[in-house]
């Protein structure tokens, strides 16, 4: 398969949402088209991506290293988790997309942040209640009322010894993910390689610190 450049998208064009490494695509404003989100705003797919340049939005979200799109609140329709350890945007959210994607989105506190640590895939059920939980790296939040409201922190993925003192910490990549084909989900974070099995819940937890991978199994 051959790829060609665009020339209305460059790997060298400033864009005007800030972010550090955070980017999910999906269809945000429901047109049918794939849209980019990133950071603090998001880029609107025309419908001629070929011919025409993406459009910007400023969303009011927060400055973020990681940013996964996932239904949260159980209504159907993609939400976004995003996480930052950057001064006053130091949280882990999740928000909710307005029927307008063009005024500003709306934000759910989960925990406090960390340098990355809920992408590429860092959501499941992990304790097989039928709702979409969020793994940090560091801990995982249980979504105790199935709708983003009350969230229970479980400070079990952090191996024996604790994190690693450096700024990173033990991950800054997560998958939850079922290792072992059980049909329960298990967990990966990383630095050192290992994982953590779910008891009677839906997916592993694999987490990556640029060291190596780490699959936690709980």
């Amino acid at each position: 398969m051959a790829f060609t450049a665009s020339p209305h998208l460059s790997w060298g064009t400033p864009i005007t949402a800030a972010s550090f490494t955070a980017g999910c695509a999906f269809d945000i404003d429901g047109d049918g088209w794939i849209d980019q989100f990133t950071g603090t705003g998001w880029y609107r797919n025309t419908g001629k991506p070929r011919t025409e340049g993406f459009e910007p939005y400023e969303s009011g979200t927060i400055v973020c290293h990681d940013d996964v799109a996932v239904d949260i609140n159980g209504d159907g329709k993609l939400d976004v988790v995003a996480c930052s350890d950057q001064g006053e945007h130091g949280l882990t959210v999740w928000y909710e997309i307005p029927a307008d994607p063009k005024t500003k989105w709306i934000e759910h506190k989960i925990g406090a942040g960390i340098h990355g640590g809920v992408g590429p895939e860092g959501v499941g059920d992990l304790d097989g209640d039928g709702d979409t939980d969020v793994v940090r790296g560091d801990v995982w939040f249980e979504n105790a009322d199935g709708k983003g409201g009350q969230w229970i922190e479980h400070a079990d993925l952090t191996p024996p010894g604790g994190n690693r003192p450096e700024r990173y910490g033990l991950a800054i990549k997560v998958w939850a993910v079922d290792m072992d084909d059980d049909g329960a989900v298990n967990g990966n974070t990383g630095g050192i390689f290992g994982w953590r099995m779910s008891r009677g819940v839906r997916r592993d937890v694999i987490t990556d610190g640029g060291e190596g991978i780490a699959v936690l199994r709980h």
